[in-house]
């Protein structure tokens, strides 16, 4: 019984019957029994998360990590560390070993062959076939002395006025300026400060 009779008063038990019957029930041979069960699925859990580590975890972490590196190498402008690539010489050290193992009734010069052939360029330079283009050079016309008619005729073409379209008149008397390359302001007439005007030419005085 778990309640105890004192004269009609019914009693709960302590904690020291309690413990007495608890350690009653447990016997050795099932606390054996318990431990063993606990320890099989404590080693049944490792062996889950062990696997669990080596399936998904591990590669998750790798991946991640490849995928940093690789954006890391595309950043710098490296992308070539991510090739495979291949040792220099490999595939030469690979037939030396093939002859070595073969017949020895191979030639020496075939062999010095196939090594000059795997020296050679796999592409060829190709030859320049057109020549390159002349450089333009620009002559330009020697310029008027500083006292000649033709720097008026300049001053127009930058200026923007063709001479066939446009001519220099003097103020007073309105005349038409002689403009020719061979002849001085002077011979013009242009001798101290004067006024010119830039004015479309008349058809009559053309």
């Amino acid at each position: 019984m778990n309640i105890l009779d004192f004269g009609g008063v019914f009693v709960p038990p302590g904690p020291e019957c309690r413990s007495v019957v608890a350690g009653a029930a447990e016997d050795p041979p099932s606390r054996f029994k318990q431990e063993k069960a606990r320890k099989e699925q404590q080693h049944r859990h490792n062996v889950k998360s062990d696997e669990y580590l080596e399936t998904v975890v591990k590669p998750r972490q790798e991946a991640v990590l490849r995928k940093k590196e690789k954006d890391f190498y595309h950043m710098t402008g490296q992308s070539w560390q991510l090739s495979q690539g291949f040792t220099l010489g490999g595939l030469m050290m690979q037939e030396e070993g093939a002859m070595a193992g073969g017949d020895d009734d191979d030639i020496p010069n075939r062999t010095a062959a196939r090594k000059r052939k795997e020296l050679e360029a796999p592409n060829p330079v190709l030859v320049q076939t057109h020549l390159p283009k002349e450089k333009k050079i620009i002559s330009l016309p020697e310029e008027p002395l500083e006292d000649a008619d033709g720097i008026l005729l300049d001053w127009m073409h930058k200026s923007g006025y063709s001479p066939t379209l446009y001519a220099l008149y003097t103020s007073y008397p309105r005349r038409p300026l002689l403009t020719r390359t061979d002849v001085s302001m002077e011979e013009v007439g242009i001798n101290t400060h004067t006024v010119l005007n830039v004015e479309e030419k008349d058809p009559s005085t053309s």
